[in-house]
């Protein structure tokens, strides 16, 4: 099984990773020897790399010479999963995490990658960022915050709902209670044609099941650990100054219905980091509950990622607005024609665009963006 041993003696822990949509002769192989993007996924709080499941589809289709288009890792950070569980607090922050994702990336021989983090592992990546900008091709932060203060549920339901996990006794109390944080109640109730059954119903055995044998569930000391990182992380104004001037494409991608990682928070983020920021209609696992078009944003930024350093300061919030579509297509001055209709992945505006263009505030549907006649 691939482990990487980092630190020296009762500091060492050991980190498991997997690097997927590698081709026979790329073991180890260098930067310039397979020019294919390299992608880093990092996972949040309490959660494996399993919960990556649902992009590694699009990320690893076969390309024009019919390989995967991107060598894609993987890793369980420390505290959860198969990898160590230190038993001292001191043991994390997101400073700590950010270094071993930049040991795997020496022992890989990678130099350039694009960087995607989920929640706590969005913070895990913009640290990495500020501490090594030069390795960055791209970073993309889903769900996520600057932390510290900005960690502490500011809703009643997530207050209740994390006294509830803090109470749960069993495997099947605790996913009761993440699939409320995790998901919009609209999507817990749809029904699975497939299955015919709910995705309530759908998820929680899931859930259940990977809480059981470890996948979702971790240890006390790995829970309370990456819960301090948490608390303790912070953008200074300096590591967002380095992020800038790195001129990276960065795109922070946010749920609007987020109860855990609240959307005001997201947009203050991608402010600071003078980032696009895009709102989907979902609450804090978008990589699950958006999965088409958070697929479709990633590989965009990816492959196409230039084309996002333009874009900085613009908010997109995608949300159906029938009365808006009305409004555009009525060909009103200044706003877009009914021909304006474009995809999330050809969003582009000049620097300086207005956070609330006159001509863009909302898309009509979770698919297409109502463009500004300047994009």
């Amino acid at each position: 099984m691939p482990y990487l041993r980092v630190g020296e003696g009762a500091e060492a822990v050991n980190l498991y990773y997997e690097v997927r949509g590698q081709t026979s002769g790329d073991q180890g192989c260098a930067e310039d020897e397979d020019n294919r993007p390299k992608v880093v996924l990092i996972m949040g709080f309490a959660c494996t790399m399993g919960g990556w499941n649902p992009q590694l589809d699009e990320l690893l289709a076969e390309d024009d010479f019919g390989r995967p288009a991107t060598q894609t890792l993987l890793l369980d950070n420390r505290g959860v999963g198969r990898s160590s569980i230190p038993a001292r607090r001191s043991a994390y922050s997101t400073t700590i995490m950010a270094m071993d994702v930049l040991c795997i990336l020496e022992h890989l021989k990678w130099t350039k990658v694009h960087v995607v983090g989920h929640s706590m592992g969005g913070m895990v990546a913009t640290r990495l960022a500020a501490l090594a900008p030069e390795r960055l091709a791209s970073l993309t932060l889903i769900s996520t915050t600057a932390g510290g203060s900005q960690a502490v549920p500011r809703s009643w339901r997530a207050v209740k709902y994390a006294l509830q996990l803090a109470n749960a006794k069993s495997a099947e109390d605790r996913a009761k209670v993440d699939l409320k944080l995790h998901f919009m109640k609209a999507t817990l109730d749809e029904p699975d044609r497939k299955y015919g059954r709910t995705r309530r119903e759908l998820l929680y055995e899931e859930y259940v099941e990977g809480s059981k044998r470890g996948g979702i569930g971790q240890p006390k000391d790995g829970f309370e650990g990456q819960l301090r990182a948490i608390w303790q992380h912070t953008v200074s104004s300096r590591e967002a100054a380095t992020i800038v001037s790195a001129q990276l494409p960065v795109l922070v991608l946010h749920g609007r219905h987020d109860i855990l990682a609240m959307p005001q928070f997201g947009e203050q983020l991608a402010r600071k980091l003078q980032a696009p920021c895009i709102m989907l209609e979902g609450a804090h696992f978008l990589t699950r509950e958006r999965g088409p078009e958070v697929n479709q944003l990633i590989k965009h930024v990816v492959m196409h990622g230039r084309r996002l350093q333009d874009t900085r300061h613009l908010y997109l919030d995608i949300n159906p607005l029938p009365q808006l579509k009305a409004r555009v297509n009525s060909g009103s001055p200044g706003q877009a024609s009914a021909t304006s209709y474009v995809s999330p992945l050809d969003f582009e505006a000049p620097m300086g665009t207005p956070r609330h263009s006159p001509a863009v505030s909302r898309a009509s549907s979770s698919t297409y963006l109502l463009a500004a006649a300047s994009f």
